[in-house]
């Protein structure tokens, strides 16, 4: 009966479900994935890559990209597409949020401390965290204050999905993380469903376009008109575009002709370790 509720919570509420036993065997696989989801946090086995974001016109780093990583003694590497969204499900997506900031502020910091200039850094934020009981900006605050370092110098990445789960809740707490100095992206754009008359009103820098839409370029006619569209629509409101996913070298002509300003993609690198970090920033 739990798992037949459970799966009616997942699927909206306002429905009925019959347990069935691949619900058992989807409660099994969670009750697996927090026991071994927690003991991965507590030896270390989660970890940090950064992914550089460049600017088209000289391709020079700006600013990098966040992305955990789980690397685990019987299974190897985990992918993130697997293990975030069983975050999101078992409830431990704000610990794991918890996590990679304090990770990355740490990282920042090290940096700072060999004397560098660190880019701009963007964090990837769930829908749970926008809906926390803990202020996500206090979490981050507290985290930059622990650190010494200033919170100008991280991004917050939303998806539309995540705004539409959340809100007015969500568009608040955007509103007070832009006043603390935190640059706001709007992550898989033209995925979800938020209108635009929403996005005016959001303090949003920045918008993402998502790699479904970067992966089939030059060659398919409708992902240009679409992104074409994104950039026009993004230069026009005075937004920053960034297009994810990027990696040929045909991509990235078609998205200097469309007037896109930044890119990220394995093009230009793939994510690197924090040791490695240090050895891009010193390149400039």
């Amino acid at each position: 009966a739990d798992a037949a509720l459970y799966h009616a919570k997942a699927l909206g509420r306002n429905n009925h479900q019959f347990f069935t036993e691949e619900l058992n065997r989807r409660t099994e696989q969670r009750a697996q994935f927090e026991r071994n989801f927690v003991r991965g946090l507590q030896a270390g086995e989660l970890f940090m890559m950064y992914q550089p974001q460049a600017r088209l016109d000289d391709r020079s780093v700006f600013g990098f990209e966040a992305l955990v990583r789980w690397m685990t003694p019987d299974r190897g590497m985990v992918g993130p597409d697997e293990f975030i969204p069983l975050t999101e499900e078992t409830g431990h997506a704000i610990t794991l949020g918890n996590f990679v900031i304090r990770r990355v502020c740490a990282d920042i910091r090290r940096l700072k401390e060999a004397g560098l200039v660190v880019p701009r850094v963007s964090i990837n934020v769930s829908a749970r965290q926008l809906a926390s009981d803990v202020p996500l900006e206090q979490t981050i605050l507290e985290a930059c204050a622990e650190e010494g370092i200033d919170p100008a110098g991280l991004a917050i990445e939303v998806t539309e999905n995540s705004l539409l789960a959340s809100d007015e809740h969500a568009a608040s707490l955007l509103v007070r993380l832009n006043a603390a100095g935190l640059t706001v992206s709007l992550d898989d754009f033209g995925k979800g469903y938020s209108s635009l008359s929403r996005l005016k009103k959001l303090p949003v820098q920045t918008i993402k376009i998502d790699r479904e839409f970067i992966r089939n370029l030059p060659g398919d006619e409708d992902d240009v008109a679409l992104v074409s569209a994104v950039i026009a629509m993004g230069r026009g409101m005075e937004l920053d575009v960034i297009a994810e996913g990027v990696e040929t070298e045909q991509q990235l002509d078609l998205l200097a002709r469309e007037g896109c300003d930044y890119y990220q993609g394995f093009l230009r690198s793939a994510g690197v370790s924090s040791p490695e970090l240090i050895s891009l920033v010193l390149q400039g």
